[in-house]
């Protein structure tokens, strides 16, 4: 089963990335973040989160605090991000340094289960549906926004190589297309599933073009991006200020234009 998420206009999308530029910094990233934020508020509309919730890869929860106003549970396995999430105090109740792959809570604890682009990069996809699923009790959701395997279709270059390389960058290991998600879900034991698309092949091109220099040199700490968020750290609070309204203002006019295509990424709705 499949719907379209609705569409965010330009204006809505210059406030999302006014939230999400100064979390982010680069723009590539901030863009993509803003597109996810609203699938997902988009999805808090018509869809019930049910309670408890777990959000799994949940790091220091700086993206789920911009949706959610409390969390029960978050998970991940970088004890660092946990760490920054404790101090905040927010928007988790609780955090544990917990690997998706063999969860330990009890069976049948939470109404949702809520991944925001995590599940791609996890290896053993099989092994996170089938603890999602135990831990979700009958008619629970597992909620996740993943990239589609034609993303790789709608990239700056149209090569194999290039697109092997943006995958490595990105540690993307598990990329499907509609029915394959589909198929893993199914596989997992869940009942329903919608899949949701909410950026197009338009749209993943010109967030190519923002990310992909911003990875050149050594991956981790010694690339372009992170020099450039050194350097905009660096700037005073007003011209920062002035650079994040400039980019929102220039992302969504280049985004209006650009909402064609086949779907690049999806929300996912997966029912037990």
């Amino acid at each position: 089963m499949s719907a379209t998420a609705q569409a965010v206009s330009g204006i809505e999308l210059e406030q999302l990335l006014l939230r999400t530029l100064p979390i982010y910094e680069l723009p590539g990233q901030a863009y993509w973040r803003a597109l996810e934020l609203s699938a997902i508020m988009d999805l808090k509309d018509t869809v019930e989160f049910d309670r408890p919730i777990l959000e799994i890869g949940c790091a220091d929860g700086v993206f789920a605090s911009l949706v959610f106003d409390q969390i029960d549970d978050g998970i991940d396995i970088n004890e660092r991000g946990l760490a920054r999430a404790r101090r905040k105090g927010v928007p988790y109740r609780r955090v544990h340094l917990m690997d998706a792959r063999k969860m330990t809570f009890s069976a049948e604890s939470f109404g949702t289960v809520f991944a925001n682009c995590v599940i791609e990069h996890i290896p053993d996809l099989p092994a996170v549906l089938a603890s999602s699923h135990t831990i979700l009790r009958d008619g629970g959701r597992f909620v996740a926004t993943v990239p589609l395997l034609g993303m790789n279709d709608h990239l700056t270059f149209r090569s194999k190589r290039y697109s092997d390389l943006r995958r490595r960058q990105l540690v993307h290991l598990n990329l499907h297309d509609a029915d394959g998600w589909q198929s893993v879900f199914r596989s997992a034991g869940f009942r329903e599933f919608e899949l949701r698309p909410y950026i197009r092949g338009g749209q993943c091109e010109l967030w190519d073009r923002l990310d992909a220099p911003i990875c050149l040199g050594i991956s981790g700490r010694w690339n372009i991006g992170a020099a450039l968020r050194l350097a905009t750290h660096a700037l005073p609070h007003g011209i920062r200020g002035w650079i994040h309204r400039s980019l929102a203002r220039w992302i969504a006019v280049k985004d209006a234009r650009l909402r064609h295509g086949p779907p690049c990424a999806a929300a996912i709705v997966a029912s037990k």
